[in-house]
């Protein structure tokens, strides 16, 4: 299956290379994301192979159009009233750069890394259009800074989900396990801002029931989360997002842990991935939430040893003793 991008793309370059156009039926029988699937002759088989085509083909014209292309319908004067003679081209011209705009190959390694994070649910799609339009300009990426990606990761159902309710000043109600409870509680919220900090998502909210303002992890979002009909939230204008993020740096910049980190482990990759900075030795890591912390660190066994704070070690003892127990137990039963 080809992805959606590398088939506009594909087309972007083919209705920009022809000169007089391309019919619908040589871009469905040549273009690469079409031609796979393209039936030649006029059995019912091949009609409805085709038909499917025609449909992608069309929702392709609205994406490329999207991204401020202009393709042009040429319409013979003899055919007017007969569809199957169109052509379809993009004029190079109003397709270029304006002169005084243009990136080099280290900007564009970068603008590929950032549409890279963004990879995941609908977001990526503006960024994916976007990369589509500046390649099919010719614009190329330094290979060499695109050797690590980052990946921002998200709980796909929540985020995608709280962030159109947000979008829409609504109402979202979903299942919520505070650290410590065994059991989760059903919350009545208004999303107010998302951010990602050290590769965890969070949430902003107004606890409707409660009247206050609380952080949420996504993370621990255990259920749908659904949008309430018919309501919605009205709050001030502010960049919420932006608050958050300065918030869990405050309650960060207090809260810091001391831990030793076996090198050339998964965990001195992964952690220094996670908190942008080598992590082998002896390093200071900066927490805002001991429980999320504590989960990180246990996934790594022994390659990760904590050393300070004295209730994060309490908390890692005591994960890993609840570990232990439902092992035990399981083995017995």
């Amino acid at each position: 299956m080809v992805r959606v991008d590398e088939r506009l793309f594909s087309l972007i370059l083919a209705l920009i290379s022809s000169r007089h156009g391309l019919t619908k039926d040589q871009i469905l029988s040549t273009v690469y994301g079409y031609s796979p699937g393209y039936a030649s002759g006029s059995s019912t088989a091949a009609t409805q192979a085709n038909a499917s085509l025609d449909r992608m083909f069309e929702r392709d014209k609205d994406a490329v159009r999207e991204m401020g292309v202009v393709i042009e319908t040429l319409t013979p004067l003899d055919d007017v009233d007969d569809n199957k003679n169109q052509r379809y081209r993009i004029a190079e011209d109003a397709y270029e750069l304006p002169a005084d705009v243009g990136f080099t190959p280290q900007e564009m390694a970068l603008l590929e890394l950032a549409a890279r994070a963004w990879r995941e649910g609908s977001l990526s799609t503006e960024s994916r259009h976007a990369l589509t339009k500046l390649r099919s300009l010719g614009v190329t990426a330094d290979s060499q800074l695109l050797g690590v990606a980052p990946r921002i990761r998200t709980n796909d159902r929540a985020f995608e989900a709280l962030r159109s309710i947000q979008a829409a000043h609504g109402v979202a109600v979903f299942s919520y396990i505070k650290p410590g409870d065994t059991q989760a509680h059903e919350r009545t919220a208004a999303p107010l801002g998302l951010t990602n900090w050290h590769g965890n998502w969070y949430v902003l909210a107004c606890d409707l029931p409660a009247g206050v303002e609380r952080t949420f992890l996504l993370s621990r979002i255990v259920s749908d989360v659904r949008k309430v009909p018919n309501r919605t939230h009205e709050r001030v204008v502010e960049d919420f997002a932006s608050r958050l993020h300065s918030e869990l740096d405050e309650r960060a910049a207090g809260a810091e842990a001391v831990v030793d980190v076996s090198p050339h482990t998964d965990a001195a990759r992964r952690l220094g991935s996670r908190y942008g900075q080598p992590l082998e030795g002896r390093v200071v890591i900066p927490f805002a939430d001991l429980d999320l912390l504590t989960d990180e660190l246990v996934e790594f066994g022994s390659d990760v040893l904590a050393v300070s704070p004295p209730e994060l070690i309490t908390s890692i003892i005591a994960k890993l003793t609840l570990v232990e127990l439902q092992h035990t137990a399981g083995g017995r039963s």
